[in-house]
């Protein structure tokens, strides 16, 4: 019997005013700039040394690091405030400061897929965390992104395992092997769709956090056996959880003012809101097992970032003649995120961590593999701040009750018996129901949107989130594609935030290079991350497949 693993699954969520909200600019000039910050002092470790710039050579080594919901207003409201790994990338980085992902539905799954293949869901195909596709027999089942019972998980064979089954497109690492089969791509995360989808098709070294079986994991679309380097470092992560049942705050008294209170209803639980975070307590409220409760703190974090210092000397990636891709997504901003909201205690504190850990990183590559090396840090999506935050500040935001979704589900039932046996006419008498809810901000037939999507900025967003076959959304069975007003949170979601909307909020997020042959820079402008993949490909000289069309930015 196989065992289908339990997810937390997050709904469609957040969005925000229109042209602030989905970041649309009128044709400028770019104006770059030497990043400073006179009021930040040093941090031990400088960026890799640059070659001539008229002939940069490729590094041995390419680390992406994809930091899960790290909006790019995060880095902005505090990047005073940090210290190490996070200071060097910004002071000795090059970043682009109106990075954007550039589709709709701005989850997990699609922002990573984005990130490693350099192209939009409307190509790759991981349109969700969450679709539904028609079977053999015509009704709808659910698809959930990575799942794929077809396999197991290594060493556990009763669970269902995690593939790259529904990405549609070979991603970066796939473009390097393919040119020099020597080369090693390894991927490491807190999430399975995030490990896999930054690693591509092939059968690479990818390693998740499994949460109930506390230990990271992989499964047998890779490999049927873990190495012993895994193992061992899996029976030191065993020895390491028992010392983590609590969650104590490290955030400096001085820097406490920059948050929110400690103390929410619409947080967490709605009980257990403030530091110190116990699972003794918080476990058995949320009825979940400690690795469960565990992988819902920073600790995720501090063993992903050990499991891929460790695979960087197992490997000896960047130290043969073949370069090397090392993938690395952490996943606690979001955890905490989702939990607590951007302007809480908790998340201040996760990211003094996250400062510590990519600190820890950099370290290791600079020892490991001196200035051969080069980096880009980004995020899958961002996140809006709670309803109740904002509506303090007179922002309209609102959650949604089930008793609006039941009078919502009414009035559509009437049209799916008025028309259901006309898929066309059901569209169009859907799409104009829903227009008629305050909360739902547009909605489309996914006939119409190509057209609409040419003049209608929202409309071309969703337009770049719909791969025909797979359904996203509400309505999207049914041939609807529609979007919630701002910082609007589905009625799954009773406390806590969530991201997913097209709105600039969700889809701004952080883009620096850094490293060999880069210089520090700061570039206003959009970018988009679908130029990320063919960037890095540029680094390591190696051919962009001809169906990618996003240009590479030019970093070096």
């Amino acid at each position: 019997m196989v065992l289908r693993r339990q997810r937390r699954l997050a709904s469609p969520e957040a969005r925000g005013p229109w042209t602030r909200l989905l970041g649309i600019r009128t044709a400028g000039a770019l104006v770059l700039v030497t990043l400073a910050c006179a009021s930040t002092p040093p941090v031990q470790g400088s960026p890799p040394a640059a070659h001539d710039p008229e002939e940069p050579q490729s590094p041995a080594l390419v680390v992406v690091v994809v930091v899960d919901q790290l909006g790019a207003d995060l880095l902005e409201r505090y990047g005073a405030d940090f210290r190490s790994g996070l200071r060097r990338l910004l002071d000795g980085g090059f970043h682009f400061s109106e990075a954007t992902h550039d589709h709709g539905i701005t989850e997990t799954s699609p922002g990573h897929a984005t990130i490693s293949t350099g192209m939009s869901p409307s190509q790759h195909g991981m349109v969700s965390n969450l679709w539904f596709v028609r079977n053999a027999q015509g009704a709808w089942e659910q698809v959930e992104n990575v799942i794929d019972t077809a396999v197991r998980i290594t060493g556990a064979e009763s669970l269902a395992g995690s593939s790259p089954v529904a990405l549609m497109q070979p991603a970066l690492g796939d473009w390097l092997v393919e040119r020099d089969p020597a080369s090693r791509v390894v991927s490491v995360s807190g999430k399975d769709r995030a490990a896999i989808l930054l690693a591509g098709q092939g059968r690479h070294t990818v390693y998740w956090f499994e949460p109930h079986l506390e230990r990271f994991a992989t499964s047998t679309y890779y490999r049927d056996t873990d190495p012993d380097w895994v193992l061992e470092f899996n029976e030191g992560v065993a020895e390491r959880l028992t010392a983590d049942g609590e969650w104590t705050l490290r955030v400096p008294a001085d820097l406490l003012p920059s948050t929110r209170p400690d103390s929410a209803s619409f947080e967490g639980d709605g009980v257990h809101t403030e530091f110190p975070h116990r699972y003794a307590a918080e476990g058995d409220t949320a009825s979940a097992d400690f690795g469960v409760w565990w992988s819902s703190t920073p600790y995720l974090d501090r063993e992903t970032t050990s499991l891929a210092i460790q695979a960087l000397e197992e490997m000896e990636l960047g130290q043969r003649s073949s370069p090397d891709l090392l993938a690395v997504s952490l996943s606690a901003t979001d955890r905490v995120g989702h939990a607590y909201g951007p302007g809480s205690v908790e998340q201040l504190d996760n990211l003094l961590r996250l400062d510590e850990e990519l600190g820890r990183l950099l370290d290791a590559l600079d020892a490991s593999v001196g200035g051969e090396y080069a980096l880009v840090l980004t995020a899958d999506h961002g996140v809006s701040e709670a309803p109740e935050v904002l509506s303090a500040r007179g922002i309209p935001a609102r959650r949604l009750t089930r008793e609006e979704a039941s009078e919502f589900n009414q009035r559509a039932g009437a049209d799916l018996r008025s028309h259901g046996s006309d898929p066309e006419r059901l569209a169009a008498a859907l799409a104009q129901t829903a227009r008629a809810e305050d909360w739902i901000a547009a909605a489309w037939t996914e006939d119409e949107l190509p057209e609409r999507a040419e003049a209608d900025s929202l409309a071309s967003l969703m337009f770049h989130s719909l791969y025909r076959g797979r359904a996203a959304g509400l309505l999207s069975r049914y041939g609807v594609q529609m979007i919630l007003t701002p910082h609007t949170l589905l009625w799954a979601w009773p406390r806590g935030t969530d991201h997913g909307s097209p709105y600039l909020y969700d889809r701004r997020v952080p883009l620096i290079f850094y490293g060999s042959g880069i210089e520090s820079g700061l570039l206003g402008g959009h970018a988009s991350t679908r130029s990320i993949a063919p960037t890095l490909a540029g680094i390591l000289g190696i051919p962009v497949p001809g169906h990618v069309s996003a240009p590479p930015l030019s970093v070096r």
